[in-house]
């Protein structure tokens, strides 16, 4: 395992696999990787036809990959791995390379898209509630998801959070009009603050809204299913390795 050094030797690890169509989970935009890279927590195996990335997370690391059809990449390692790939369609194509790197699927997640909110008037229902746009720590997001599955971002990062009488009571993390995580303080469920976090944001984008969750997280769903979202299509497979 190799350690990427800057964005210029990325470029040239992965810019023959793009030009080649290459089947990928890569979708890392130049700052997200440029914050991997800086802070020396991105590397990379490669062979003639495959570029395997891993991302250094707390006791793991992400696997992402660029490689052609029909590649059979091989990395013999016993660091715990975790992979997620995400299509609208089938999984065929991957198939092959997750059984040659020895990953087993540990879960699936599907995407939804909620439409945009505007006029809605639930945030001045909830009089007691401030939503503020704001860096955070992410203390809240760690302690309700996985580590392991649930992307737990590493420093700091953009959140809404949502307070009630000077308190806090949920936490959003987004990206762009996509909802990373949404955590809410057991105090405050079921009293509208997930929800009243989520017109916050479509209100601020005036975009739809993306969103991940597990299928087996049927209260998410319903949550986003309440606020108007349909499935859009796109399903993802969770695989680990060494657990």
């Amino acid at each position: 395992m190799k350690k990427v050094n800057d964005m210029a030797q990325y470029s040239a690890l992965a810019m023959p696999h793009i030009r080649a169509k290459a089947v990928t989970n890569c979708f890392d935009s130049p700052s997200q990787l440029n914050d991997e890279i800086n802070n020396n927590r991105l590397f990379y195996e490669k062979g003639s036809d495959y570029l395997l990335l891993f991302y250094k997370r707390d006791g793991f690391y992400k696997l992402k990959f660029y490689a052609q059809q029909n590649s059979t990449p091989v990395y013999d390692t016993n660091e715990r791995m975790v992979c997620e790939i995400a299509s609208k369609g089938g999984f065929e194509i991957y198939g092959g390379i997750l059984n040659s790197l020895d990953f087993e699927k540990t879960g699936t997640r599907l995407r939804y898209t909620i439409p945009s909110l505007k006029g809605t008037d639930l945030l001045y229902t909830l009089c007691d509630t401030e939503i503020k746009d704001e860096q955070s720590d992410h203390g809240v997001i760690s302690s309700t998801f996985d580590k392991y599955t649930g992307c737990i971002p590493l420093g700091k990062i953009t959140c809404l959070c949502a307070y009630k009488s000077g308190e806090l009571a949920g936490v959003l993390h987004y990206l762009a009009n996509e909802i990373c995580h949404l955590a809410v303080l057991p105090n405050f469920r079921s009293q509208g603050t997930a929800k009243a976090l989520i017109y916050a944001l479509s209100s601020k984008t005036g975009k739809n809204i993306k969103v991940w969750t597990a299928h087996s997280n049927t209260a998410a769903r319903a949550l986003y299913e309440k606020c108007g979202a349909v499935a859009d299509g796109y399903t993802s497979i969770i695989a680990q390795k060494n657990f």
